[in-house]
């Protein structure tokens, strides 16, 4: 871990010091601005605007005075960027923020009696000593108090380049930001607009470098990783590290800490007692008349030995627990889905039968976290489960959400014609229908399976968020399909919440004549009278005790 005075939380004293360099240092004639010569006759031009890796060249020569003129001549986003490196180049008391970079796998240990955070790829590492952070950096140790550190999980250049790729979206959203602020002339005076834009632009910068960010918390470490939402706690333990993720417990003498910061041991998984089955059955499991059950986290310890088998672990060396299952159950439990996030309102409503389409309400609700796991009833009435649900959220956490009934007009997605197979160019023969936009599919694969053709229709309407109305004959017939389509939802920077994904008017005309070239169906988007649910809570509080989860 490469190790540096880093200041993303003060890049306003980067941009008073750097004004104060800039105005204090000669112009240099560099590859980042025009000549001195030539300014006259380019006074119209664009500002200049490296990219952040030839700024992280200039901070790592100490290029003081090269840093100075992108300040004061670049482009708004070029300009925060400089500032945070001539921030950084200050000389800081040991409150402030460190920035490290791991390479390799990041592991937790207590090597030498003290918590310490490393990686494998490089020489330096973290401790935490009398609640607070010492870095050490060869033979130098530096105290802080929070570290900003970014992670190179390859341990090379190319996979920085994949890297931005992946998120070429957020760069864009950074110019945009950027192209709204040049309207505006100078750094405002107000001091509240300044940490705005400060804040927001290093909230994107933290997303393309996959920053996390380490404090001492309660005897241990804290690590927060903005990307993905997510948090782990490191404790000592007698074992080792105590890792705590979102409900999920790992004990280990060596901790490896995966994507999204989840813990696994280092050394491979425990090996399961004798009776864990047993124990997991009694929690995993519906009582008589029982139609539908919350286990809440923290998960109880079988969990992680029940997921070791699961066929999506198949081939995977480390294997992170999941943050979310559901259930069918039928007399006997059968997994159903599997997911690396945090169960949500929404998410219980879609178990329960409801489709994306049939739900509404504020999005605070239908985002409403609900961590833990999830087991239904098979072939239990969506009117009788959501009743269910309403009594187990009020007694759980005294909340009285209701999901009310309501006819409401909005576009559906209406079949007709009749279904008669054809074959996209180069797939002839192929049993496989494609649902996609664009010209060829490809991509991520987003959904796939096999069914009824209609079935297959839900799965395009769901994606949409558009009901299916067929008037269409010849559905009922079998059919393997692959879904190459946009997430219904996407997450925004500093937002736990979603938003729907922009464009997909288009995607959705695109993904239509895509499919009535392979089924000879065709399709209209028409408004309709429709049945859905409106997600609502009474203010009312209930009387109910939701302190806690009961004790497992």
């Amino acid at each position: 871990m490469t190790s540096k005075l880093a200041m993303p939380a003060v890049l306003t004293v980067g941009i008073v010091m750097g004004v104060i360099i800039g105005a204090a240092l000669p112009r240099p004639q560099t590859a980042y601005g025009p000549p001195p010569d030539s300014r006259s006759q380019t006074s119209t031009s664009e500002p200049p605007q490296p990219d952040i890796f030839s700024m992280r060249k200039m901070a790592a020569a100490r290029d003081v005075k090269g840093l100075a003129t992108i300040l004061s001549e670049g482009q708004f986003a070029s300009r925060l960027v400089a500032a945070n490196f001539l921030a950084e180049m200050v000389p800081l008391p040991a409150s402030e923020t460190l920035l490290m970079h791991a390479v390799g796998e990041l592991r937790a240990d207590r090597e030498g009696g003290r918590l310490r955070l490393y990686s494998t790829g490089y020489v330096d590492w973290l401790e935490l000593a009398d609640n607070r952070l010492v870095v050490h950096v060869g033979s130098t140790q530096i105290q802080a108090t929070k570290v900003r550190l970014t992670h190179d999980w390859e341990g090379n250049e190319q996979h920085w380049q994949d890297h931005q790729k992946e998120w070429a979206g957020l760069r864009e959203e950074h110019a945009n930001l950027e192209k709204r602020l040049a309207r505006e002339t100078g750094i405002p005076t107000d001091v509240n607009e300044l940490r705005e834009r400060l804040e927001r632009a290093n909230e994107i910068l933290d997303l393309m470098d996959g920053a996390v960010y380490v404090t001492p918390a309660n005897g241990g470490l804290q690590l927060q990783d903005p990307l993905y939402h997510r948090e782990a706690f490191l404790f000592p333990s007698n074992s080792g590290v105590r890792a705590e993720w979102h409900g999920d417990t790992v004990d280990a003498n060596n901790v490896t800490l995966l994507r999204g910061l989840a813990p696994v041991p280092t050394d491979g998984p425990a090996v399961p007692p004798a009776n864990w089955q047993s124990r997991f059955d009694s929690v995993y499991s519906l009582a008589e008349g029982e139609i539908l059950r919350w286990v809440r986290t923290p998960f109880i310890a079988e969990r992680r030995y029940y997921t070791q088998r699961l066929p999506y672990y198949q081939n995977m060396t480390n294997k992170p627990s999941p943050l979310y299952l559901s259930f069918r159950w039928d007399g006997a439990l059968r997994q159903w889905t599997l997911a690396m996030h945090e169960c949500t309102l929404g998410s219980v409503l879609w178990e329960l039968g409801l489709r994306h389409y049939e739900m509404d309400g504020p999005r605070e609700l239908l985002q409403l976290q609900l961590g833990g796991d999830w087991i239904v009833r098979t072939e239990t009435p969506v009117e009788q489960g959501l009743r269910e649900l309403e009594s187990i959220l009020e007694g759980e956490l005294g909340r009285r959400i209701r999901f009310l009934r309501q006819t409401v007009e909005r576009e559906a997605i209406v079949v007709r014609g009749r279904f008669d197979r054809r074959y996209l160019e180069g797939h002839e023969g192929e049993d496989t229908i494609y649902l996609f936009a664009g010209d060829v599919p490809g991509g991520q694969m987003s959904a796939g399976g096999s069914g009824s053709i209609a079935g297959m229709l839900d799965v395009l309407g769901d994606r949409f968020n558009r009901p299916i109305v067929s008037e269409a004959e010849g559905l009922d017939g079998h059919v393997s399909y692959q879904a190459f389509l946009p997430a219904l939802f996407v997450r925004r920077p500093g937002s736990k919440g979603s938003v729907p994904v922009p464009g997909d008017e288009e995607k959705l005309d695109s993904a239509l004549v895509n499919l009535t070239r392979q089924t000879s169906l065709e399709f209209s988007r028409e408004t309709r009278l429709f049945t859905m649910r409106l997600v609502t809570e009474i203010d009312e509080p209930s009387d109910a005790n939701a302190a806690s989860p009961p004790s497992r």
